[in-house]
């Protein structure tokens, strides 16, 4: 019988194998999250961070295999990376499998063949992004394998429910306890409270062009309320692509009004995108919603006047109108 979750009361004992672990009630404390507000290149100064970077640390200093989980967009492979950067493998190299890349009769032969990605990762970390799409067969051999080769680091990815999988036999439970060993479940950005806008303006400013990086200014002061109720379902792979968007193309980027956001959970593009629309037709629809949003703001910021509002535009009169007429 899998018993994954039980309510003690203190006072229990429980028997794993030959085992018996004791259970006793202690006074609650308030957990000591540390002053890290990084570690490398992952930022953040939310509770939700700062609980992880002490158990990063430790990763970083051992060389046990590591499964990083977590939702789409929340930086596993900047983790992968930046594990390897502080430990003692650094100067090793870092091999990437993404397994939804390659076709499934061709994985096996890639990992384990000769000259592949396992042979390649020699003295360094092998990041296998997605681990619980392998095939099973897959699975077993890369269990028997990291049993064998020591000087490997097996460092795994997955947005899976690998717990589900194991319980349901769709992921070899071996290997899963293997992994399990060095388990590091990384935050939604919706539960990191404050950390948007420090991401927003270090996107900003690492985003700005080399060549006017210090002239970069901050970030515009519309851009975070715009955010206020929004729920990041891409997380921070998401926020940096609306940073991008807002530098390189203004109005266009996804402009994410607060109230609709709040409603719909998701910024227009997206919605666009989700809808699965023949390419024209989706960029008609954009383009039509960004030429809406855009003129409303710029004649609201000159009181309605169509001349002074397609001057500032740096458009044409009678283009400017053309628009205009259309959104009526």
């Amino acid at each position: 019988m899998l018993v994954k979750e039980a309510a003690l009361q203190g006072g229990e004992a429980i028997r794993i194998g030959s085992s018996v672990l004791s259970v006793k009630r202690g006074e609650a404390r308030a957990a000591d999250l540390g002053q890290a507000t990084s570690f490398g290149r992952i930022l953040g100064e939310s509770a939700a961070m700062k609980r992880l970077y002490p158990a990063l640390s430790q990763l970083a200093g051992s060389d046990r295999p590591v499964l990083v989980e977590g939702e789409a967009g929340t930086g596993k492979e900047l983790v992968a990376e930046e594990l390897h950067r502080a430990s003692g493998r650094t100067d090793g190299p870092f091999i990437t499998l993404e397994s939804s890349t390659i076709p499934v009769a061709e994985l096996a032969q890639r990992l384990f063949g000769p000259g592949g990605l396992l042979e390649q990762a020699r003295g360094g970390v092998l990041f296998i992004d997605e681990i619980g799409n392998l095939p099973r067969d897959v699975q077993a051999t890369l269990r028997e394998t990291m049993g064998k080769v020591r000087d490997v680091r097996v460092v795994a990815a997955t947005r899976r429910d690998l717990d589900r999988d194991v319980a349901q036999g769709r992921f070899d439970d071996d290997l899963f306890f293997l992994l399990a060993a060095g388990r590091i479940e990384l935050p939604p950005l919706r539960d990191r409270d404050g950390d948007v806008p420090i991401l927003a303006r270090h996107f900003w400013k690492e985003l700005a062009p080399s060549a006017s990086a210090n002239d970069a200014g901050d970030l515009p002061e519309d851009f975070l309320p715009r955010f206020e109720h929004y729920p990041w379902p891409g997380n921070v792979r998401e926020l940096r692509s609306a940073v991008l968007a807002r530098m390189t193309m203004g109005e266009l980027g996804p402009t994410y009004r607060s109230d609709e956001a709040k409603q719909q959970g998701l910024d227009f593009l997206s919605a666009v995108i989700e809808e699965d629309l023949p390419f024209p037709t989706a960029r008609e629809r954009v383009v039509s919603e960004f030429e809406r949003r855009y003129v409303e703001r710029v004649l609201a910021r000159h009181n309605g006047n169509v001349t002074q509002a397609a001057r500032a535009s740096g458009v044409a009169h009678r283009y400017f109108q053309l628009v205009k007429a259309r959104l009526k």
